[in-house]
Parts: structure tokens; sequence; C-alpha cells
């Protein structure tokens, strides 16, 4: 009972084996770390299945042979063991990588965050400055209606306002030169008329707020500011004044300098088309230089964008965020290295790693102690294997594995459409050879002809020893004209190889048979037949030719191929 049990349990465990194979292979991407490991598992569990254990219906019990008993254990040993390492590194390569995302996704949900808190701090200044400019436009049209002489109640508005606009330094109105009518504080005034934030006005009609370049205060080297403007038009459009809001960048500065930012990591507030007007850390080095976006202008929405591109001359990865600050021309984004953020992560990661590393280092040095001496049989079988299908004077597949070729590319051929040839090359008068200069020189033309058809050939077709001084040849994706000009040229050489032998040169001719398959036939027999008669018509008519046989379905376009001259 016990005997019969350990058998069954043993044709299960291979079942299981083929399975998990079946698994693991449609899985390549996830376990690629092991893949040598799962090769060497293939290998085992095909060669157990092809040729190591023959399954016999036997009063019930399925038995293997017992000279596969060695072979089943080693199997067994070499499966556990790949199968542990495999599990246990693709655990902690999960668990790692698991980790390393959320790492991530917590550095991503951070930016987001601050980007809208920061996004919504400047759309509340921009905000407070519109309507700080629609409660100036409704005093100027009111006392121009009242009173048009009290610029004391002008200068008062302006000065209250500036009080509630923190960043804001100074409140203008600008006539349609340039010149300030009205100004909350001191302001050197002969460069506004060539501001942006003024001759835009002059040059479009604008019905939103207008955000100009930073440039730098007047008389200061480390003091930049830039301007928000509105213009005041009458009924015809004609533009009357210019309202403009001067904000102090180094005041936009301080308020977010509190905000803590990671080693290397960048906050920065930029205009669409890439002018900086503040930058944590090193607010001095980049305000009012321009900067390239990363970040296509067309993209940015009120949703923030989350990206990773490379940053710098260096080209290290950061993780940056950006959003487009309402309906202004304005960015702010965050960025910060990936390699900063990793940095917990990297920690953890090496500990799992070390922890994998010895386990597997374990387990393979436990399995190789117990299957050392079975991989070397494995390999000696194998050797055999290949030499069963190679034929031992000249290297080529021999009879037996050509023909399981030619049912492999008949499957495919049906499969695919594609045309399948066979030509049947049988050197003229060997025995000739044989009887004149001896078996030595015989072999040595048989191997210098096999190079040749080798050189001749491409490395998807199939040359073969098919027997004594035959040679044939499985020709995919062609057809039997393509069939008949290869032949011509095999032919040709072949007649033109010198051989020598005792300061005595000699030629072998070829006399070629070729045949195309035709879908109708179940097997490769008839197109063999076809191209064996075709053989021997040329032998019967003198050798050294080429010649072919065909079927109603499969004809050459040109009825008689042409004979290539020598």
């Amino acid at each position: 009972m016990r005997a019969v049990l350990s058998r069954n349990l043993q044709y299960i465990y291979f079942l299981r084996i083929h399975s998990l194979a079946s698994l693991f292979d449609s899985k390549t991407n996830c376990y690629k770390r092991n893949k040598l490991a799962f090769d060497l598992l293939n290998v085992l569990a095909n060669n157990f299945k092809n040729e190591n254990v023959d399954f016999r219906y036997q009063g019930g019990d399925l038995t293997p042979n017992q000279n596969s008993t060695q072979d089943l254990i080693m199997l067994r040993t070499w499966v556990l063991g790949v199968l542990c390492v495999f599990v246990s590194s693709f655990f902690i390569g999960y668990t790692i990588q698991s980790q390393k995302n959320a790492t991530l996704q917590e550095a991503r949900n951070h930016a987001v965050n601050d980007i809208h808190y920061l996004g919504l701090d400047i759309d509340r200044t921009l905000y407070g400055l519109n309507q700080t400019f629609t409660g100036i436009e409704n005093l100027l049209r009111t006392i121009d209606h009242v009173d048009a002489n009290k610029p004391g109640l002008i200068q008062a508005a302006l000065e209250n306002q500036l009080a509630q606009n923190t960043p804001v330094s100074s409140l203008l109105i600008l006539n349609t030169a340039g010149k300030a009518l009205y100004k909350s504080n001191s302001l050197q005034q002969e460069e506004l008329q060539y501001s942006d934030f003024f001759s835009i006005h002059t040059n479009h009609q604008l019905k939103q707020l207008y955000i100009g370049r930073p440039i730098a205060v007047t008389g200061s080297t480390d003091r930049w500011q830039f301007g928000v403007s509105r213009g005041l038009r009458n009924s015809t459009g004609e533009l009357e004044m210019v309202l403009v809001g001067m904000v102090d960048l180094n005041l936009l500065f301080d308020r977010y300098q509190a905000i803590k930012l990671s080693n290397g990591a960048s906050l920065t507030l930029s205009s669409l088309d890439g002018y900086v007007y503040t930058h944590l850390p090193d607010h001095q080095q980049y305000v009012g230089k321009f900067l390239r976006n990363l970040v296509r202008p067309g993209d940015l929405t009120k949703k923030t964008i989350v990206m990773r591109q490379p940053v710098g001359t260096d080209q290290q990865i950061h993780l940056i965020a950006s959003r487009r600050i309402g309906n202004y021309p304005l960015v702010v984004s965050i960025s910060e290295p990936e390699g900063t953020i990793l940095a917990s992560w990297r920690k953890t990661a090496l500990n799992f790693a070390v922890l994998g590393t010895v386990v597997s280092l374990i387990i393979m040095f436990m399995t190789y102690r117990v299957t050392r001496y079975q991989k070397k049989q494995l390999r000696i079988k194998e050797e055999l294997r290949n030499q069963a299908t190679t034929d031992a004077l000249t290297g080529l597949a021999n009879r037996r594995s050509v023909l399981e070729h030619a049912e492999h590319e008949i499957k495919k051929a049906r499969r695919t459409g594609a045309p399948l040839s066979f030509i049947l090359i049988d050197l003229d008068h060997f025995k000739k050879v044989n009887d004149t200069y001896g078996h030595e020189m015989g072999d040595k033309v048989l191997q210098r002809t096999a190079k040749l058809l080798n050189k001749m050939c491409r490395e998807a077709d199939i040359v073969s020893r098919y027997g004594g001084e035959e040679f044939l040849l499985l020709l995919s994706n062609t057809d039997l004209d393509g069939a008949l000009i290869d032949a011509e040229r095999i032919r040709r050489t072949l007649a033109k190889q010198p051989h020598r032998c005792q300061n005595k040169v000699f030629n072998v001719t070829a006399s070629i048979g070729v045949s195309q398959w035709a879908e109708h036939e179940e097997n490769y027999i008839e197109a063999l037949r076809r191209a064996d008669k075709a053989l021997y018509k040329v032998k019967n008519l003198g050798r050294n030719d080429v010649d072919y046989q065909c079927t109603a379905t499969v004809t050459p376009l040109r009825k008689n191929h042409l004979r290539l001259q020598d």
C-alpha cells in the first residue's frame, strides 16, 4: 500500500511541476530576476517528461520506471529549492516595490496638497487686488459725476486699499501716456510708460487682469516686483486710465519662506512662458530669470500635474508637481529629488535584499550539494540526445531530426499559409570517389559539401544529411520558383568546388530534385517523394542538373527553369 501511494504521489507531483512551469512562463515579467532558476526548472521538467519517466498503465497504477528514480529525486530537490528561492524573492521584491510605491505616493500627495494651498493663496491675493481695482474704478466714475476736483479723496482711497493688500507695495492710476495721476506712495515714474503692464492696454482691450513680468525696483539691486494692471475704458472702448498694483516679490518670498522643503527640493512661482517670480531657496539667484517650463502651458489646468522628469546638468530624476493659478498666466511648482524621497526606503530595501540574498544562498547551496551528481548525469543525457539528432561526420541534422523538423514546418506553414519547399541533393558518382581516393577522402568531400550548404542557406533553413551522399534541405517561406533558383545556385557552387587528394584535383557534381509541399497534403511524405522522383529523373538524364515535380495546385511560374551558365 505504501509503495502504491508513493508512486501515485510521484505522478501527482510531476503534474504539479508542469502546471507551475506553465504558470511561471505566463508571469515572466514579474519573475525575471529568477530567470536562471526558472530556466533550470523548465529543463528539468521537460527532460523528466520526455525521457526520464515512462508512465504505463499497470493494474490501475501509473508507475515510473526504476531508471527514473534518481532523476525524480533530483527534480524534486531542485524544484523545492528553486520554488523556495522564487517565492521568497518574489515576496521580498513585492514588499520592496510596494513600499517604494507607497513612499512615492505619499510624496505626491504632500506635493499636491502644498501646491493646492499655495495656488489658493496667490489666487486670493490676485482676487483681492482685482476687487480693489473694481472699488477704485467705481470711485473714479462716481467722482467724475460728483466732484472731479477731489484728489485727496482718491489718494486716501489708494492708501486705504494698499493697507489691506499685504504683498502690494504701491497702487497707481496712470493716464494714457503712462504718467501717474495718483499713487499711494512715492515711486519713480519715468519708466512706467515702457512697462509691459501699461503698454499691453494701449495695444489690446483686455477684460481680465494683466500680470507683468518681474522687474527690479528702480535704484535697488536686491528688490524685485511685478505689476498687475487693468485698463479703464469709456463707452466707446477708448482707454482712459490704467489701474496698477505693484506686488513686492520680497514680501511674497518672505511669506513662503516658512515652508519646509527637503534637501534639494525647490518651490517656484513663474509665468507660463518661464519667467521666475520667486524661487525657494536662492530667491535672489533666480528671480527675474528665464527657466524652461517642464510642463507645456496647454497641459496646465486648475488640477495639479505630477510627473517624473530629469532636472539639471546631472539629469537627476525629480518628482515635480505643477498647477496653474486660476485663469492667470502663473504656474506654481514644487520639485523634489526622487533620491531624497526614497532615502529612507533604500535603507529598508537594502535590509530586505540582504535577508533575501542570504536565505536564497543557503537554499541554493544546500540544493547544489544534494544534486551535484544528478546534474552531471543530466548534462550527459543532454549530450546523448544531441548526438541522436546530429550526424556525427558532418555536424548537420540527421534523417530523424530533419523529418521531425519537416512535420513541425508543415504545421507552421498550414497555420500561416507560408510556402515550404524541399531540396533533395545526391552527389554524383560518389562511390567512384571512395573507390579512387579512399573513404577518408570521401568523408572530407561530405564535410566540405555540408559546410558549403550551411553557408549558402539561411539560418531559418534546415540543412541535413539524409543518408550516405544525400542531403535534404527544408526551405521555409520559399515557393517552388525560389527553391529552383536556390537549387541551381547550389548545383553550380558544388560543381565548381575543387577537391585535392595526392596532388590530384577533382570535382564532384550533384543531382538535385525540388518540390513544394501542397496545402492539401497531410504530411511531408508526398512532397519528399516528388523531390526524390525529380532527383532520379536527373540521374537518368545524365546527372549534374536540377529538376522538379509539382502538383496541380503548386506549379512554378516558369514552366522550364533556366539553367545558369557555368
